[in-house]
């Protein structure tokens, strides 16, 4: 017999082993998802990413395709403090 996997999860946006530092169970950091792109967000980031440092990655992944003004919008981006990249209610 073999078991059947759920074809959705709930990802959690900020990892629940980040607990310490921001509020991992307020309902918006919560999202539901297919279970193979949920799979593939955890080989990609680990654990100890937070959505900030994903944007990161992801800067550098794309960066030689992006144009100037796309960089620039990036590079504004990840210099908010986390006090203004992330809403309120997640922070601790």
């Amino acid at each position: 017999m073999t078991k059947h996997r759920a074809s959705e999860n709930i990802h959690h946006l900020v990892s629940q082993c980040l607990r310490s530092e921001y509020k991992v169970d307020i309902e918006e950091n919560k999202l539901k998802m297919n279970i193979k792109r949920h799979d593939a967000l955890h080989a990609l980031f680990s654990c100890l990413h937070t959505p900030k440092e994903q944007t990161m990655e992801m800067y550098y992944i794309y960066e030689s395709i992006l144009s100037n003004a796309a960089k620039q919008l990036f590079k504004e981006l990840l210099a908010l403090e986390d006090k203004d990249f992330y809403i309120n209610k997640l922070l601790r």
